[in-house]
């Protein structure tokens, strides 16, 4: 059975992203004109030659009107996050790289350019099967929780540097879900495994060595690693 995922969320870290300021800004408003837009702004004290200085920082969040998408830039950081509608919203890893890289197409056209450092990514889903569940060997009597962790590292990629994979299976029977679409409660989980997976390049790498022909081959690795855990 296939997992129904609960969201995707790709992260880039792109140097171009330490100054954000109003000119950025109403650009990118322009870009994701049919979102909800918001511009943050937080302090951060930094010490210097025991000189402290408070460095005021700037952040902005777009929304689509259903919530399902959030595009978010803030400290070098972009984040783009897919919410599903659980658990009837199929929407594939396939449909969330066409869609994202038609925006960072268009983000990098002007404002950003198209040299990132580091990617990451989740994906959060859920098992329900008897098989994934009898697979898991479950003890009911008087569980609260119960996880299995597990890392490895992927070198035999396009990106040509090792890919860090964590792969964390939960159950819990009172494990429950709250969804950005649900106002007021939470969707209870009964008899399921959650699933979340998570790949990243290499943190202590910090030069800017990916461009968005690397995003795809990243989010293709990513793609294969999730059809891998469901086979």
């Amino acid at each position: 059975m296939k997992p129904k995922f609960i969201l995707f969320q790709f992260v880039i870290r792109n140097n171009d992203l330490e100054v954000l300021d109003k000119e950025k800004f109403i650009f990118l408003k322009e870009i994701f004109n049919d979102f909800l837009s918001e511009r943050k702004e937080s302090a951060e004290l930094t010490i210097k030659d025991n000189n402290p200085t408070i460095i005021t920082k700037e952040s902005y969040e777009f929304v689509s009107f259903d919530k399902k998408w959030v595009y978010g830039f803030q400290d070098k950081n972009i984040y783009i996050t897919y919410n599903h509608q659980y658990p009837d919203d199929d929407f594939s890893l396939d449909n969330y790289k066409s869609s994202i890289m038609q925006k960072l197409e268009e983000i990098t056209s002007k404002i950003f350019s198209k040299s990132y450092s580091r990617f990451g990514f989740v994906s959060e889903s859920i098992l329900s099967s008897e098989n994934e569940l009898k697979n898991f060997e479950i003890d009911y009597n008087n569980l609260l929780q119960k996880t299995i962790t597990t890392i490895r590292e992927n070198t035999r990629n396009a990106l040509q540097e090792p890919i860090i994979i964590i792969n964390k299976q939960t159950y819990s029977p009172n494990l429950k879900l709250d969804s950005v679409h649900l106002s007021d409660s939470s969707i209870p989980l009964n008899d399921v495994i959650v699933m979340r997976n998570e790949l990243n390049t290499l943190a202590e790498k910090l030069n800017s060595r990916f461009d968005n022909d690397s995003v795809q081959i990243f989010l293709d690795k990513v793609n294969d690693h999730l059809l891998e855990c469901t086979k």
